[in-house]
């Protein structure tokens, strides 16, 4: 299977399953991604569901939101109860609609909670799913990973922490190394 970057599609030589999350299009953020990444205030939820769309129509999920995205941020961490609970409310819960054209399979999810768990869990088995290194992250700390080793999600505020991290593994692992070998050349040659 192969995911196309910044889409809900996946892929192989024969099927194609594309999962419809809510209101979603002309969005390159994904569902799951944003709403892992919502701040605690009502005012980030509202902007989200007009974004997406409701996160279920009964009345309980959504008043609940901050719970199913602490669930879901837990299971991003990779906390073994979260994510065998996400599993078990997806299975339950999400009731879906099949459409079959041109070469593909459409998946609708409803509730929209449910495609969010879906793709999620489809990134989680791919590997994709990260937590941003960064402990004072502000833009997604909660990311897919654009290749297998990456630890922070890519801000600017983020690189920058990355970089600084590299640097300083560089120069426990070399640098100390490289400066004491420049000393005992410099006092060889002072020495002559």
């Amino acid at each position: 299977m192969v995911k196309r970057a910044n889409s809900d599609t996946t892929y192989s030589n024969k099927i194609t399953v594309f999962v419809r999350a809510g209101k979603n299009h002309g969005v390159t953020q994904q569902a799951h991604v944003e709403f892992a990444n919502i701040r605690d205030d009502d005012a980030a939820f509202q902007h989200f569901t007009k974004r997406w769309g409701p996160l279920s129509s009964t009345p309980m999920v959504q008043l609940a939101w901050k719970g199913w995205r602490d669930l879901l941020r837990r299971a991003w961490g990779n906390e073994a109860e979260a994510l065998n609970e996400l599993r078990q409310w997806a299975i339950k819960n999400m009731v879906t609609s099949l459409n079959f054209e041109s070469g593909r399979i459409e998946l609708q999810s409803d509730p929209l909670l449910g495609a969010i768990y879906l793709l999620f869990l489809r990134d989680h088995l791919e590997g994709k799913t990260a937590v941003c290194a960064n402990p004072d992250c502000k833009e997604l700390k909660y990311f897919l990973k654009a290749k297998g080793r990456q630890r922070f999600c890519g801000s600017k505020e983020c690189n920058a922490v990355a970089q600084r991290a590299y640097t300083k593994t560089w120069w426990d692992k070399d640098g100390k190394y490289l400066r004491d070998e420049r000393r005992k050349k410099a006092q060889r040659k002072a020495g002559k």
